[in-house]
């Protein structure tokens, strides 16, 4: 195969089944993250840090450290909160909210190395090579569209570095990811 002058073969064998595969994970893993949040309703932007574990194939809890303690385990379509404000944890259906849903279905898809669940959900581009790529997840369904624009993640290599949501509504999301195992 000729190639166009300076460009490296693994550009052009670099696909969205490589890369689902390469991110893919087979046991638990933990890493750290910081979140700038920008919501229409504030003045000023949301800024949360704390860690994600993801326990394949579904589990993923998400520990908020900054500015106050938060814990949220999601397991199959049950979200389970528990804050440091409220002695009862509260339980909701991933299903009844939609943006939520979205934004969990793509990572832990990414994570379980789910491309079948990911290309049913959402009209997929992958942009960029190896060294740098963005996946660019637009819903496919009404009811996923209504609440969410665009779910962009984005990374390095077998690393995810940045996770962004954008609701239809205007508010945002950006997620930065610190320590992919």
């Amino acid at each position: 195969m000729l190639l166009p002058l300076g460009a490296r073969a693994d550009e052009h064998s670099w696909t969205l089944s490589r890369l689902i595969a390469g991110l893919a994970r087979d046991s638990a893993s933990t890493m750290g993250f910081s979140e700038v949040r920008r919501l229409q309703y504030l003045t000023e932007p949301l800024y949360l840090e704390g860690t994600l574990t993801f326990q394949p194939p579904a589990r993923l809890e998400r520990l908020v450290l900054r500015p106050t303690r938060e814990r949220m385990i999601v397991d199959g379509d049950v979200l389970t909160i528990e804050a440091s404000r409220t002695t009862l944890p509260t339980r909701v259906l991933l299903s009844d909210h939609p943006a939520l849903d979205g934004f969990i279905t793509a990572l832990r898809s990414v994570l379980a190395g789910d491309q079948g669940t990911l290309e049913r959900i959402y009209t997929i581009a992958l942009e960029g090579g190896e060294a740098s790529w963005l996946l660019r997840l637009t819903p496919k369904s009404q009811r996923l569209r209504a609440a969410v624009s665009e779910v962009r993640i984005g990374g390095a290599g077998r690393e995810i570095t940045t996770v962004e949501v954008i609701e239809t509504g205007g508010d945002r999301s950006v997620i930065t990811i610190r320590g992919t195992p």
